[in-house]
Parts: structure tokens; sequence; C-alpha cells
């Protein structure tokens, strides 16, 4: 409170205190929240309660209440009770107590006022003070806002600055960057212009090296093409090589059995090798007049006694049996054993037996038979004869004569061991050939032996010394047997007991029909009556009947072992119809040939080897990866009747093949046909799996075009499996050129076409030079020219050298060549400068008198050129002359003779004797000289040399003219004497026509030939002693166009021109000399040795000489 006073609010107060009434009913109001206490009357005063607010507002000014009211509503009352309330109880109680209240109250208030005031003032100082911090606040912001803007001013005026310099930068760095881009545009617009120029520049470069680099490229492709041409031409070499080398490694065993075995075979001659016979039996004569006449050197009879011996005479039963063994087998030796005191009885030991096996005896006659009730079988069994059997020998034994129905007990030995099968053969007796019967004495084979028995004749008149006598029984049957076996196993010496026996009992005659083979056994007569012929052509039967331990009887095949051991192809040939139920097995890295129209079910199996069939076959063949089959029939083609496997090698020649079955070859296997004549027709399907075919022709009849043939070689239903994989044989004609095989539906067709003959000679592994290029262009002229007139008398020489192998083409091309004619003559010219540089040595230090002299001279050259032979030329020649001195001149004359060897190898040789003539003169200029010469001479030429395995000769002459002039100045220094010298040398040689007469030999006209060469040298003497010179010599030669020798002419038989040629004259020459003088007062002789060398030290000449001339 501000504006009142403290009288004036205390009375207020108490004029509102007292007159209040307070009101018993409690009024809640939203600033009190406890209610008000009820206020007691007191005595004087109404009893009420007033408060305080309402008193307030009644007593001070409206103007005052707001301002009072304020600190009022906000201050509390405090009443005698507290809270506001005050109670009255008397009116002096309550004006002291108002006084002492108010006086309270107002000191209170006074206090409060003060307070209030002291606050106010706080108030007021702290609102002056916050005005002042305000206002100093203000001004502060104000003075930092004038600062600020200040700041705000200088940094806009900064700015702007800072703006105006950065637009100023901006502006120079667009300035300067306008002229940094008008310079770089400059420089652009010039780098631009440069680059415009660098490029046309490099346009042009580049067009440059472009057409440089399409220059290269067209050398690198051309260089490349080459390269590939090479490259292929090398990787055709390399697969050929690959090819031939898989022929070698996969085909090896075929190959070998191709170009060996089949070859061996038709050159082997038949060595027959008889084997030797063993007859144990009774007595055997001593006396020589029976055994020379009968036996002549081929009976040996032991007579050791192993039981007492028996010594017979000429009718003993050991000589009829060896009588007839002996008459049938012309070259078996025949060993005796005889075994009893008497010419009756037997008593056999085993010693006969081991000392008959260690002479190399196989075979083994018994003609004799012990029954079973006579003999036990343990006693044959105690001799062990059936281990000879077993060991490759074999037993022959009489049935025996009892007309009984089984063999002797001997024969059945076999029975208990039937490996002794492999050589066994037990014998019945027919009375003759056509017998149907047995000789009524003879034993019957037996049913259990039946297929180890064979029946032939035993009734015989056996001539001894021109005395008959009668021999009947199967003891004389056997030797019968006994001496074909021998003939068999003397033709087919390969066979084993095994093979020997099954031949004989496989080829026996039905009886009763003695032409047809036997089909099977009984027990009468075994297999049959033996029939030699048919068993000297082999086998007749594959039968499982006759198959032992020894044949693959699990597969019912006959196990032929064949070895190539030069027997000839008559002894490995079987040309019977060959039956049975059976199959063939063939090994062993031998040939066997099948000639028959084989008729056997077994199949056919070849294992190892060549197996060669030319008739037909009706079984399935199988071939092995080491077999090979061999089909061949001029006539005809050969036919098989079912499937045909290949893991080997299948030869088609001749008219071919024909296999009504399937053809199935393994992927290693291959076919080999001629394709020229053959083909192979296959009914069925033609199934190769990968597997190749190899070209062939065996021999060529006409001579084939040199334009592309094509011709069908196989055909089938159906062709699987051939992937193009064929190759040409290694043993080929080099002529034959295969271009390919291929495949056209259900056909094979080769094209093939003559090679020209440089390509049979690389074809053949020659080398390409020079000789045998031109000599392959004359011989192709010529075969071109008789390929279409076999009228020619060329065709046949023709034919024969299209037909060559390759080891033969060579030499027989290189034989044509005729160049040992065309090379002679370059030899010739050593002759001439040898005479003028002979002449030289001599006159550069020979005494100027007139005098005689006389030279010898040997010569030997070799002369190598690349493409041609080497030529040897020796030489002996013989100079005789005489001097003549006119002043400081000297003229001569002189003669010469000599032989001559001219050696080209295989292209031939020559013989020449010549004799000429020549003069000479030197004329002196003080120092220089002038010297020239002229010669002739005649060479008889005899030439010999080999053509296609024929020799041919020719006699001629050639005429040799040579004329030289040298200039030389000869210095003298003290003891020396030096003189170089140039000259020139012309040559002329003729050469007289020749024929050679025989067909492809040569004709030719009469030829010149003309050389020219330049010289330069040195000459050199130095005087060793008052009568003794060394002298030294280098000459230079110089061909100014180096003469060739060739020449055109004919072959005989033939109209068109061949182009012979040979070495040709050297461009270089060089000579070094070396010699001594040794001088006489009327004499002086003198020896030189000259060396000359060209063609890069290729050629090289010796020639020494002596000589000595006598003065008047």
């Amino acid at each position: 409170m501000k504006k009142y006073n403290k009288s004036l609010l205390s009375l207020s107060l108490c004029t509102a205190l007292l007159g209040c009434k307070e009101s018993e009913q409690h009024n809640s109001s939203a600033t009190h929240q406890s209610p008000t206490p009820p206020v007691q009357k007191t005595q004087g005063m109404p009893s009420s309660s007033v408060k305080l607010q309402d008193i307030v507002h009644e007593v001070i000014s409206d103007q005052a209440k707001s301002d009072l009211s304020k600190e009022l509503l906000t201050a509390p009352i405090y009443t005698a009770k507290g809270e506001g309330v005050i109670q009255y109880q008397s009116v002096e109680k309550d004006q002291q107590l108002l006084s002492q209240l108010v006086a309270e109250q107002d000191v209170k208030y006074q206090a409060r006022l003060d307070a209030e005031k002291q606050e106010a003032e706080r108030q007021a100082r702290l609102e002056a003070e916050k005005q002042e911090a305000e206002r100093q606040a203000r001004l502060e912001a104000e003075k930092q806002e004038a600062e600020r803007q200040a700041r705000l001013e200088a940094e806009k005026q900064e700015a702007e600055r800072q703006a105006r310099l950065d637009a100023e930068k901006q502006e120079a760095e667009r300035q300067a960057r306008l002229e940094a881009e008008k310079q770089e545009a400059e420089r652009q617009a010039r780098l631009e212009a440069e680059k415009q120029e660098a490029e046309r520049q490099a346009r042009l470069e580049a067009e440059k090296q472009e057409a440089e680099r399409q220059a290269r490229l067209e050398a690198e492709k051309q260089e490349a093409e080459r390269q590939a041409r090479l490259e292929a031409e090398k990787q055709e070499a390399e697969r050929q090589a690959r090819l031939d080398a898989e022929k070698q490694n996969r085909f090896a065993a075929s190959e070998n059995v191709r170009l060996d075995v089949l070859h061996n075979v038709n050159q082997n001659e038949t060595k027959l090798k008889a084997p030797k016979i063993a007859v144990i039996d009774t007595a055997f004569s001593n006396q020589e007049s029976v055994v020379g006449n009968i036996f002549g050197n081929r009976m040996h009879i032991d007579y050791r006694n192993y039981f007492g011996g028996a010594i017979g005479d000429k009718w003993s039963h050991g000589v009829l049996v060896s009588t007839l063994i002996a008459k049938n087998n012309a070259n078996s030796h025949l060993y005796g054993y005889t075994s009893t005191e008497d010419d009756f009885t037997m008593n056999v030991q085993s010693g006969a037996f081991n000392h008959a096996y260690n002479q190399g005896v196989r075979l083994f006659n018994l003609s004799f038979g012990v029954t079973r009730t006579t003999m036990p079988t343990d006693y044959y069994d105690h001799l062990n004869i059936g281990r000879f059997a077993k060991q490759n020998g074999i037993f022959v034994l009489a049935a025996g004569n009892e007309r009984s129905h089984w063999a002797s007990n001997e024969a059945h030995i076999v029975l208990g061991d039937p490996e002794i099968q492999n050589g066994w053969l037990i014998v019945s007796s027919v009375p003759y050939i056509g017998a149907t019967e047995l000789a009524d004495y003879s034993n019957r084979i037996g049913e259990k032996l039946k297929n180890y028995g064979i029946a032939a004749q035993g009734n015989w008149q056996v001539d001894i010394n021109g005395f008959n006598r009668t021999g009947n029984g199967t003891s004389f049957a056997t030797p019968i047997v006994t001496a074909v076996v021998g003939n068999v196993w003397e033709k087919f010496s390969w066979y084993d007991n095994h093979l020997a026996v099954m031949t004989v009992l496989s080829t026996a005659s039905k009886p009763g029909k003695f032409e047809q083979v036997t089909e099977g056994s009984d027990d009468k007569f075994g297999w049959g009556i033996i029939n030699q012929e048919r068993a000297l052509k082999g086998i007749g039967r594959f039968d499982t009947r006759l198959m032992t331990n020894r044949d693959d009887k699990e597969n019912k095949l006959v196990r032929v072992n064949v070895k190539d051991e030069g027997y000839s192809k008559d002894q490995l040939t079987w040309s019977n119809d060959i039956a049975g139920d059976a199959g063939l097995l063939k090994e062993g890295n031998g040939a066997l040939f099948l000639t028959g129209n084989n008729q056997y079910q077994g199949k056919t199996v070849v294992r190892e080897g060549v197996l060669g069939v030319s008739g037909s076959l009706q079984s399935d063949v199988q071939i092995e990866k080491d077999g090979s089959l061999y089909v061949k029939n001029t006539e005809q083609a050969v036919n098989f009747n079912r499937n045909l496997t290949n893991a080997g090698s299948l030869y088609v020649y001749g008219k071919g093949a024909r296999l009504k079955g399937d053809y199935i070859a393994d992927k290693q296997a291959r076919l080999v046909i001629d394709i020229d004549k053959s083909d192979l027709t296959v009914e069925g399907k033609m199934q190769f799996n990968d597997s190749r075919i190899v070209a062939d022709i065996e021999n060529i009849d006409t001579i084939p075009s040199h334009q592309a043939a094509t011709r069908k070689i196989a055909s089938a239903q159906q062709i699987t499996g051939y992937e193009n994989h064929y190759f040409i044989s290694t043993g080929n004609k080099p002529y034959i050129d295969l271009e390919k095989i291929e495949q056209k539906e259900h056909s094979l067709f080769a094209t093939y076409k003559r090679n020209t003959t440089a390509k049979a000679l690389a074809v053949a592994g020659a080398s390409a030079t020079t000789m045998r290029k031109n000599t392959a262009t004359n011989v192709d002229n010529i075969i071109d020219e008789v390929a279409n007139d076999s009228g020619s008398g060329l065709y046949e020489n023709t034919v024969s050298l299209v037909n060559l192998f390759s080891a033969d083409l060579i030499p027989a091309v290189d034989s044509l060549s005729g160049e040992l004619h065309a090379t002679l003559p370059n030899l010739l010219l050593t002759q001439g400068f040898d005479a003028n540089r002979t002449l030289l040595n001599r006159l550069t230090t020979t005494v100027f008198k007139a005098g005689v002299w006389a030279d010898w001279q040997a010569g030997k050259s070799k002369k190598t050129q690349a493409g041609f032979s080497t030529a040897k030329f020796n030489q002996n020649r013989m100079m005789l002359g005489w001097d003549h001195q006119i002043g400081a001149h000297l003229i001569g004359f002189g003669i010469n003779s000599g032989k001559s060897i001219a050696k080209l190898g295989m292209a031939g040789r020559a013989d020449l004797d010549s004799k000429g003539l020549f003069v000479y003169g030197k004329y002196r200029f003080n120092q220089p000289y002038l010297f020239g010469s002229f010669g002739s001479q005649i060479n008889k030429v005899e030439s010999e040399r080999l053509m296609l395995n024929n020799i041919v000769k020719s006699d001629y002459r050639i005429r040799h003219t040579h004329l030289y002039g040298e200039l030389g100045i000869e210095q003298v220094w003290q003891k020396i004497n030096i003189t170089p010298f140039i000259g020139y040398q012309y040559q002329h040689l003729k050469r007289d026509g020749f024929n050679e007469q025989l067909n492809f030999s040569i004709k030719s006209p009469a030829k010149k030939f003309d050389s020219h060469s330049m010289l330069a040298g040195l000459r050199m003497n130095y005087q060793m002693m008052n009568n003794l010179l060394l002298k030294m010599q280098f000459t230079q030669a110089y061909a100014i166009d180096p003469t060739s020798f060739d020449f055109d002419g004919n072959f005989n038989g033939s109209s068109r021109k061949v182009h012979i040629i040979g070495q040709k004259q050297d461009r270089y020459t060089s000579w070094f000399g070396l010699g001594l003088d040794y001088r006489l007062s009327h004499f002086n002789v003198s020896t030189h040795y000259d060396l000359g060398i060209s063609n890069h030290n290729q050629t090289k000449e010796h020639s020494f000489s002596i000589s000595g001339k006598y003065v008047f």
C-alpha cells in the first residue's frame, strides 16, 4: 500500500471487523478449501462473522481497491482464534483487544508495509536493476546489435568487396579462362591440324605400312602357305609314318606273316625228311645179297640178341615184312630188331624200343599179335611201349590172325591211357583193295578199338631177289600201313604223330567203294581201307572221334600247329575236301593251305600264322588277333557259307571272296584287299567297327592310268562302322597312288591312279636328286607313250618296271639315267688343262735350246656334284716332243698317248684310249712373254652299265681339241724367279652318236660341246743349288659359262625324246703345284705334283708327272 496511511487502514479494518456478522452457513469458494468456524455473538454487538475482504472493499475507495485487494487478498488475516474470524464477548474487551489487535496489526502491518516497502523498494530496485540490466542488456544488445550490424555491414561490405574481388577474380579467371580456352582452342586447332596432319601422315604411313604389311602378309601368307604345305607334307609324312608305325605295332605279326611266311613258302624248295622205321620182328637175314639188294643202305639190323637173337634167311618173317615196307616207301631207313631163337615166336623186350627211339626212330612196325589167352596185357604194360606213342612215336600193330572179334592183346594198351591214341594204329586185313569183307583169317579191330583201326591188303606176293614168296596175314597188311604212314610223315614233315595218324585214318576208303572217302569207323575195318593217294593230300576229316588230348575237345577243334621252318607250299597244303563234325584250330607262326571244297561243320579258328583258303568253307570262320586268313583263287571267288569274324587280318586276292553270312570285324582288325582285281561280296552285313582297310595290288598286268580310276572292292546288304580308316600296304607297288576308299551306300570303292615316277621314288624312300628327277621325267614320258599301246616293244618292260617293289625300283630307275654318257665329256676337260699345265711347268725352267723331251703323267680325280653319281677318273699318259730354239724364242710339237678309266658307281664305267698331237710356242719380249698351244686327240670310248638287270654296252669316239694362250712377265731377283700370268683356254669336244641296242637303253645322235675358261696365276722358281731348282705354282681357273654336257636322245623302243643329264663343268678350279728340276750339261730331269680343288672341295684332282729333256 503506497498511497494510504496507516490510520485509515486501521480504521477501515476495525470498522469492517466490528460491523461484520459471521454467517453461520459455510460458503465454499474456489479459493478456500477448509470450512470457516462459526463466530459467537457478544453483548452489545451482533454476533456475526465478517469477511476481511468485504470490509476492505467497503472502507477503501474504489480507487485503492484495486491495489489493496491484491495485497489483502493474498495476505493472511489473523484473528484471536486464528483463521481471520474475530469473536466478541464484550465491547470493552473487544475494544482492547481491537486496539491491541489494531496495534499489533498495525505493527505487523507496518512491519509488513515496511517489509513490503522494502520489498517494493527491493523489487523496485531489482526492477530498476532489472530494467537497468535490461536497459544495459538492451544497450549491450543494441551495442552488440550495432556491432553486429556494423560487423554485418563490414562483413557485407567485405563480402561485397570479396564478391567484387571474386567477381573481378572470376572475371579475370574467366578472361584468363577465355584466353586459355582461346589459346587452348588455338592449341587444339593447331593440335587438331597437327593431329590431322599426323593422322594423314600416319594414314599415309599406315597405308605404306599396310601396303608393306599386306606385302609382308602376302609374303607371309605365301610363306605360311609354303610352310603350311611343308607342314602338311610333314604332317602327312608323320601321318604316314604314324600309320606305318601303327601298322607295325598293331599288325606286326600279320605283316610278318604276309611278307615273310608267304614269301618263304613260295620260295622254299621241298625238303623231304623220311622218318626212320623200326621193324620189331623175328629173324632177319644177315646175308649181304639179301640186305644189300633189297634195301641198299637203308636197312640196319640189330643182332645184339636181347633174348638170344635170331639170324634168319631171305624168307624170314622180318625180311618179308621189311621188304613190303621198303617197296612201298622209297626213302625211310629201316631198323630191324630180332628177338627170339627162331622165326616163329616173339619174345620182345623194352631194350629194342629204347634203342630204336634213341636212334631217332619214331615209327614202329609190330607185325605180330598176341591173343589174350597167350599173354596177359600187363606184360606189355611192363614193356611201357605206350610211352613212345605219347612221345611223338607211332606204333602200327597187327590186329592178329585168329578170326577174332577183337584185335590182339597188345592193341588194347591204348584203352589204359587215351594219350597213347596220338600214335596208335591197329591194322586188320582185306584180301584185296576192293574187298567188302575182311580176309577170312583176320581179326576184327573190335568195337572198343574201332576209332584206332584201319584195314589194308594182307595177301601179297613178296619178291625177294627174283623169287616170290606168298605172305598172308595182318602181319603183312601192317607194313603197308607203316609204309603209307612213313610217306605221309615224310611229305608233311611238320606233322606230329597225332596229325599223321589222323591223316591216315581220315583219308581211308569205304570197303568196296575205294573212290569214296570214309565217313566213320566200324569194328571190322576201323575207318576203312588205307588210301595212300588221298593221305598224301592231307587230312580228310575233322572228326570228334579222332580227337585226342592234343585237340580242343571242348570246342570240337582239331589243333594244327604249323611253324615257319622252311617247308614248301606243297608240304603245307591240304587238298582234300575235308568233312566231319569238328573244326580247325590253326596255331603256330607258319602257313597252312586248304584248297578243297571243305564241308566240315565245326568252326575254323585262325589263332596264329596264316591259313590260306582257295576252295570253299562251310563253317564259321574266326580270325584271332595274331591270325591271318589268306584268300586267293585266280579262277573264281572263294565261297564262305557262314559268318566270318575278324580280329586279325583277312587277305583277299585273286577273284576275291563271297561270304553268305556276315562279316564282323574287331576295331583292331584289318581287311587287306587287292584293289585292282579282287572284291569281297557279303550277302549279309559288314560291321567294320572302325577297323582298317589296307589297299594292296599283288600284280600289275597292264599299265595303270595316271588318271584316277574307281573300282568297287566290297559290297554287302548293309555296311556299318566304316570310318574311312584305310591305308596302303607298305608292300604295295610304289607306282600305285591310293587316293581314297569310300563308302557309297552298300559298297566300298577304291580310287587310285598311277604315281609319277618321282612320287613312286619318294614312296620308295629315294632322295629326290637332280639326276633322279630328270630320269623320272624321262621314264614318265615313256610310260605315257606305251600305256595305251600294248603292242609297243617297251610295253612288257614298262609293266615290269611298274610292278617293282620299293627296294628294286630305286636302282632300276637309276639305271635308266644314262648319266655316264653326260658326265664323261666333263672328265675329258681335265686332260686339256693337264696337257698345258705340264708343258708350262716344263717350259718355265727349260734350257732354251733345241732338244727332245718325254713326259709321263699319272692322274686321279674324284668329281662330286650334288644330285649326281660321284665320278672317279684315273688316267696314265705319255707325251713325247721336240723343242726348237729361234733366238730367245721357242717352238715345238709333240704327241701323246694314254689310257683312262671313268667309274660312276651304279651308273656304269667307261674305258678310254686316247691318242693326239699338239704344237706350242713361247715368244719372249724381254721379261714379258706370250705362250700358245694347240692340240687335238681322239678318245675311243667303251662304255658298260647295268640297265634293268641287263648289261648294256656301247662304243663311240670323242674328238677333243684345245687351244690355249697365255701372257706373263718373268721377273728375276737373285735366286728367285716369279712369273705372274693370265691365260685363256678354249676346248671343243665332239661326241659321236651311239646306240646301246636293248629296250630302254639309250640311242643318241652326235653332239658337240664348247668350253671357255680364263686362267690367272703365279709361278715361282727358287734356285736351291747350281743344278737344283724348286718350282711352285698357283693357278685359278674360271669357266666363263660352265659347260653342260646334257643331250637329247631316245630310249630304244620309243620315239619320244628324252633328256639325259650329267655333271657339268665346275666354274672355279684352283691348282697348287710343287716340283723339282735337276739339270745336267745336256740333260735335265724334273718332277711335279699338282693338286686341283673345285666345287667347294667336293672335287679333287691329283696329278704327278716325271719329265726329261735331252739338249742337242
